[in-house]
């Protein structure tokens, strides 16, 4: 059955498509190529929104195209994903420090039951969904903040891409400690609802994984 996009600009969905395959399916992986004229069939669309979302994918980081060759999902480098990891770092603690003025007692419940939902993942080893609350919780803290430039240059960077990888390559290496990193998520739950900016911050720029730049380095040498 074909699936058919309703509501929102043809180019917008087929984008948010393409990223749900990309980040929270895994249809999609690093190097695979990226077919209009299949995509299009799908969705039962012209090629036309295709090319364009393919254009914002390019824009955020998450595609890559060669002459002759087409668009493919791109592959992170050490090097890319420890420069992003950094950017990420600092773009979070201005969010959380904003976060802690204007974030919603909705948002807070969200980011209390994602936390919940982690342990769960964790006993059900399922790691995609884990990846998935992940990223939400983060994404909490970023619209939260209501900081409309820095969430421009959030979506601009693909954090969320480059993250998934990030946390791909750790459980691949057997790098990443789920249990500890549930523990860091509830510790910035807590620090926001107590309006603890310090602490918050503090925690945000513990929170990415020293392996995983430690990994990168020792990738370097």
């Amino acid at each position: 059955m074909k699936r058919v996009l309703e509501h929102e600009t043809k180019g917008e969905k087929v984008k948010h498509y393409l990223l749900d395959c990309i980040l929270n399916k895994s249809e999609y992986k690093p190097g695979d190529k990226i077919i209009e004229t299949q995509i299009a069939k799908e969705l039962n669309i012209s090629q036309a929104p295709v090319r364009d979302a393919i254009k914002d994918l390019k824009m955020m980081g998450f595609v890559e195209s060669e002459p002759y060759k087409g668009s493919y999902i791109k592959q992170m480098s050490d090097k890319e994903l420890k420069e992003v990891y950094e950017i990420r770092v600092a773009l979070e603690r201005i969010a959380v420090k904003q976060a802690i003025q204007y974030i919603t007692e909705e948002e807070l419940n969200e980011m209390e039951s994602i936390v919940a939902e982690m342990t769960n993942c964790i006993e059900n080893e399922d790691y995609l969904q884990f990846t998935k609350l992940d990223r939400r919780f983060h994404n909490i803290i970023v619209e939260a903040s209501q900081n409309s430039m820095l969430k421009k240059v959030w979506d601009k960077l693909g954090i969320e891409y480059w993250t998934w990888q990030g946390l791909k390559f750790l459980k691949e290496n057997q790098l990443y400690n789920f249990k500890d990193q549930v523990d860091r998520h509830q510790a910035i739950y807590e620090a926001i609802k107590n309006e603890d900016s310090q602490k918050a911050e503090l925690i945000i720029e513990d929170h990415f994984p020293g392996e995983l730049i430690e990994q990168i380095k020792n990738n370097e040498e």
